[in-house]
């Protein structure tokens, strides 16, 4: 064999070893888009890639399948409400003393409720 039949042996191998990784990478264009996406069905997609699509049915079902969102559910996000009154056990006793102080509430009263409120923010100063 001379020098040339060998260059040119080699760039053959060069190039069916890349007309080779092409048509891997057409034929599992499927399953690529069903692994980025996260399909919930992905592996499936991947099965069904492989053993039908040799046929062009199989693959372009594939392809629509995995192109398809399959996720129905809602996705809700919670935030906090905003320019909520903040509960303050200072502002709590000052609305116990006008009641208190307007004779809405006696003083034994105001003492009972007083006391179940400071009870009431020690329990959930203790939680934390």
């Amino acid at each position: 064999m001379s020098n040339e039949e060998v260059v040119v042996s080699s760039l053959g191998i060069v190039f069916i070893l890349i007309l080779i990784a092409l048509i891997f990478f057409l034929y599992f264009i499927p399953t690529f888009v069903a692994f980025s996406r996260s399909h919930q069905f992905k592996w499936i997609i991947f099965l069904i890639n492989f053993f039908a699509g040799f046929t062009f049915v199989g693959w372009i079902g594939a392809l629509i399948w995995s192109l398809i969102d399959t996720d129905q559910s809602t996705k809700v996000y919670i935030q906090p409400a905003r320019n909520t009154p903040h509960f303050s056990i200072a502002s709590e006793i000052e609305k116990l003393t006008i009641l208190r102080d307007n004779g809405d509430i006696s003083n034994i009263e105001y003492r009972e409720l007083k006391y179940k409120l400071l009870e009431k923010y020690n329990k959930k100063e203790i939680r934390r």
